[in-house]
């Protein structure tokens, strides 16, 4: 690891490696700190925009993830038919694993 004494934030060094590891890419930057600190300025806000952009989209992914509606858990699995017809035999259609889609595998509600 090489250590630079620079005057650049804690959270633009953190934003930079968040858009690449490449020592070359970070040095190239401090570079530019240096040299044309306006320039600097509109490219690191490029990469805040883009950071930003990339939480909003993992949040956006995880807010569409179905959930259980008892326990709010996302670890939940998709009852096979095969398992569905077995519940329908051996406890009728108003089984509860017959009639149901899903399953929760924390608090093990069917739904």
């Amino acid at each position: 690891m090489i250590e630079v004494e620079t005057d650049i934030t804690l959270g633009d060094c953190m934003d930079m490696t968040k858009i690449s590891h490449d020592p070359k890419f970070i040095k190239a930057m401090l570079e530019l700190h240096e040299k044309d600190i306006i320039e600097y300025e509109l490219k690191m806000s490029q990469f805040r925009n883009q950071v930003e952009q990339q939480k909003s989209n993992a949040a956006q992914v995880q807010n569409n993830l179905p959930k259980c509606p008892t326990c709010g858990s996302t670890n939940i699995k998709k009852i096979p038919a095969s398992r569905k017809m077995l519940g329908a035999i051996g406890f009728g259609l108003l089984s509860k694993t017959a009639r149901s889609q899903w399953e929760c595998n924390n608090c093990g509600n069917k739904w």
